[in-house]
């Protein structure tokens, strides 16, 4: 997919994540320090991301422990700031330091379609998965996911949807519509 750097892109439109507590961290500096960068999109009233919750946290508190080079940022989707700072209260990890932080402009950019969505960033700011959650899910040990293929995740339940899926679910469709057609 895209070789954009998002490293950049989110140094513009962000500048800085801050820990529950407040400290500021500059995006250059959180590229700088960590290996891969995942950006967790959900909201408090979101049943699937309460449910995602649990598991990004187990896996957050593995790859800490292992000493790995991994952090997260949550993006909110949340209308206020009580019901983004309640939900953040269950987090390890960081948040921009505004709230809120222009998540139309970001969920567009990123090609976020649904929550939770789970975007993993190498250090250089290139994308290596929407798809996240089934990484964090399915291939935590293969961290930190140099042979992974991005494909963007539609729909947010268990067993995602990739467009490659899609694409041949259309395909088998047309063929089942043109055979009816042809056989009138």
């Amino acid at each position: 997919m895209s070789k954009k750097n998002y490293r950049e892109w989110l140094g513009a439109n962000i500048q800085t994540v801050s820990t529950r507590d407040g400290t500021k961290i500059a995006i250059d500096d959180l590229f700088e320090k960590n290996d891969v960068i995942g950006l967790y999109f959900g909201a408090s009233w979101c049943g699937p991301c309460a449910k995602f919750l649990s598991t990004l946290k187990a896996a957050y508190a593995r790859l800490q422990e292992e000493g790995q080079n991994f952090e997260l940022v949550y993006i909110s989707r949340d209308k206020t700031p009580e019901s983004f700072y309640q939900y953040f209260s269950q987090m390890p990890w960081l948040s921009p330091s505004d709230f809120p932080v222009s998540p139309n402009i970001i969920t567009s950019e990123m090609q976020v379609y649904v929550i939770p969505t789970l975007i993993l960033l190498r250090k250089d700011g290139t994308i290596i998965t929407h798809n996240g959650r089934g990484a964090i899910r399915d291939r935590l040990a293969e961290y930190p996911w140099p042979n992974l293929v991005d494909e963007p995740a539609f729909f947010g339940v268990s067993g995602l949807l990739s467009v490659r899926k899609l694409t041949y679910a259309f395909i088998a469709f047309l063929v089942i519509v043109l055979y009816f057609v042809l056989n009138l």
